[in-house]
């Protein structure tokens, strides 16, 4: 079994272009408009203090990878400059963000990265 390692930025980029072959024109775009040179911000995990990289800044907040669940979530930095992740066990490709597009969705599952975008399109 192979040792983890946190995600490189060149390995995020290809994910994210990945992920974007999967969205809508109208979602590339409202990602576009969000989209920033990936950073990284300390977050919170098990007592240590690691590092994930923000993809976008969303009305929302700041859309991060979470590489040790291999999926986005959106969080924001507390007081101490770090992201403290909400207890979330379903992490969410660019195609499935935050609130269910339809009553179809399964219980506990996220929406796509292009909901959460096309959302937040509407608030600005």
């Amino acid at each position: 079994m192979d040792k983890w390692q946190p995600v490189t930025v060149d390995e995020l980029e290809a994910i994210v272009e990945k992920q974007l072959v999967n969205c809508s024109p109208r979602q590339r775009a409202a990602f576009a408009s969000f989209r920033v040179p990936f950073y990284f911000v300390p977050i919170h995990r098990l007592g240590a203090l690691e590092r994930v990289l923000v993809v976008a800044h969303l009305p929302s907040g700041l859309l991060y990878f979470e590489d040790v669940e291999d999926g986005f979530e959106v969080g924001n930095l507390n007081e101490d400059g770090a992201l403290h992740p909400q207890p979330v066990i379903n992490r969410n490709s660019l195609m499935h963000y935050p609130e269910p597009a339809s009553s179809d969705a399964s219980p506990g599952s996220r929406p796509s990265l292009t909901s959460i975008l096309l959302s937040a399109g509407r608030r600005t």
